[in-house]
């Protein structure tokens, strides 16, 4: 008899369970990990406004870029979400380029599963798939130099920017990469999932200097 517990194989076993596995410990970790992650970004985008708000519209000069998520939705829908905005490239900004709820949308397989739009990833760069401090990897030059060459893109073709979330409000693609966009003077147009879309024009004002829309390249930095 042992107090408190009781006896199997030999070893006494606590009645309140054994401890965690380390399976189990990993998921906790990720949990709250994730959870930090999504505090971070919705405290960073809280500087933007609702996209609950009507539509705005882009005076015809504006440059724009377009965006949307790929969700849980199969490549001909996303394909044709991007042809009736009649995008010519889209650029993954996903740090990791694969998805268990979209197993189509893989780097290896999405030029082929969005042509005749062609199709690049900048998830090296644009990225946030584990970033706590939205606040520095927006300052963080490599970032910067990626939004400058995403820019540099959108003056030759018409380009989205494709991330994980449908939402673009809950998404780094808007709070991130949208907002030095915007800084920038570049509109932002958001393809929602029922073929609609939400524009967000760029502040009013001179837009601070970018060298990819003057048709300058910038030297990209060390990689981070």
């Amino acid at each position: 008899m042992v107090e408190g517990g009781r006896l199997e194989n030999g070893k006494a076993m606590s009645l309140g369970g054994s401890n965690p596995s380390p399976s189990a410990r990993r998921s906790a970790r990720y949990a709250q990990h994730e959870a930090a992650r999504k505090a971070a970004a919705r405290a960073f985008q809280s500087m933007l406004p609702s996209l609950s708000s009507p539509s705005l519209e882009l005076a015809p000069e504006t440059p724009r870029l377009w965006t949307i998520g790929h969700g849980r939705s199969l490549a001909d829908e996303i394909r044709a979400l991007l042809i009736a905005q009649e995008v010519e490239l889209v650029v993954d900004v996903r740090a990791v380029p694969y998805s268990r709820w979209a197993l189509w949308a893989r780097r290896e397989t999405m030029p082929n599963d969005l042509a005749p739009i062609e199709y690049t990833w900048m998830g090296d760069t644009l990225g946030a798939k584990g970033i706590l401090d939205w606040g520095a990897r927006f300052e963080a030059p490599d970032f910067q130099w990626g939004v400058d060459h995403l820019i540099e893109l959108a003056r030759a073709r018409r380009t989205a920017m494709l991330c994980a979330e449908s939402k673009p409000d809950e998404c780094h693609r808007r709070a991130l990469i949208g907002r030095a966009l915007l800084e920038r003077g570049v509109g932002l147009v958001h393809i929602l999932h029922d073929g609609r879309t939400w524009v967000e024009a760029p502040k009013a004002g001179p837009a601070p200097p970018s060298a990819a829309w003057q048709g300058q390249a910038a030297p990209r930095p060390a990689h981070r």
